[in-house]
């Protein structure tokens, strides 16, 4: 899902800023035009400065959605240990499913606990924020 939020984040990122500094490029040449004066430093340090934004977020892209698979792969450890412990003691399968080892045993809550409740909150709450101070 992650892979997919930051495709459509760069696809759109880049798609709308560099519309936006085409419509500069233009805008600034009009301009010059009309006054006689020449922008086209002006406005080759704001393109310069829109191509550098558009790749840090691609580079943020490629960040997240690394550490989003590799927190999935440490949490589905844990999340098959427990489904295995519960279809254990429900069905009777005499699995004897036991503890994990030292110190993993105390990991397992707080691990489960930070993917299905910290991860989507921290989700939420920069959603709730972006929306308000838009």
């Amino acid at each position: 899902m992650t892979w997919l939020f930051g495709w459509v984040l760069k696809l759109f990122s880049s798609d709308v800023i560099n519309s936006v500094a085409r419509y500069l490029e233009k805008q600034a040449d009009t301009t010059a035009t009309m006054h006689g004066q020449d922008t086209t430093a002006a406005t080759q340090v704001v393109v310069a400065q829109m191509q550098a934004e558009i790749a840090a977020r691609a580079e943020q892209a490629k960040f997240s959605s690394r550490h989003d698979k590799l927190v999935a792969w440490i949490a589905s450890a844990f999340i098959l240990h427990i489904w295995m412990g519960v279809l254990d003691a429900c069905f009777h399968l005499n699995w004897k499913i036991g503890v994990l080892p030292s110190p993993f045993d105390e990991w397992e809550g707080p691990i489960i606990l930070s993917f299905f409740i910290v991860t989507p909150a921290a989700s939420l709450a920069k959603t709730v924020i972006a929306k308000v101070w838009k």
